[in-house]
């Protein structure tokens, strides 16, 4: 919908389809991702066993990507969830949801402008959004997601989104 909403191309990464979910108590949620992954010009694929389900639903057009897994650097030792909050200043017993992105009065505005409407409709409960970004645009986010839990971390460096990645869930 959001990419329909602003004419932009529909990506999904790691897309899984479980054909055994269907009829089931988890109907609802097999005809969603069939619809999802339906409605995709693009779908980048990292575990290889999701490729045989997920490659027949894509419409005319749309291409299936392999990706090798992320990696770790070898060189370093991951930084554990805990650490990366900590760093960070979040509250260690929530869930953390993220959005990392400029803000600008353009198609972003108008991405976070959809978050917020998305984000209205999810049920109160111990989560929380970690906003990463800033921009000529922020007093309007922060406008538009004034009635969230948020938290604003403004801009990273590559670095230190790495940090931010690993604190959310």
């Amino acid at each position: 919908m959001v990419a329909r909403e602003l004419e932009i191309p529909y990506v999904a990464a790691e897309a899984s389809f479980a054909p055994k979910r269907a009829g089931g108590p988890w109907n609802a949620g097999y005809e969603a991702t069939r619809d999802a992954i339906s409605g995709a010009q693009l779908i980048f694929g990292i575990n290889s066993y999701n490729a045989p389900c997920v490659k027949p639903l894509l419409g005319a057009g749309a291409r299936y990507v392999p990706m090798r897994p992320f990696l770790e650097d070898q060189q370093r030792k991951p930084m554990a969830k805990e650490t990366a909050r900590h760093d960070l200043g979040l509250d260690q017993d929530s869930t953390w949801l993220l959005a990392v992105a400029m803000m600008r009065d353009d198609a972003k505005l108008q991405s976070y402008r959809l978050l917020a409407e998305a984000m209205a409709l999810v049920p109160k409960g111990n989560w929380r959004l970690l906003v990463v970004g800033d921009g000529p645009a922020e007093s309007q986010v922060r406008e538009l997601l004034g009635n969230i839990p948020t938290f604003y971390a403004g801009r990273k460096s590559v670095t230190e989104l790495e940090r931010c990645y690993r604190a959310a869930d």
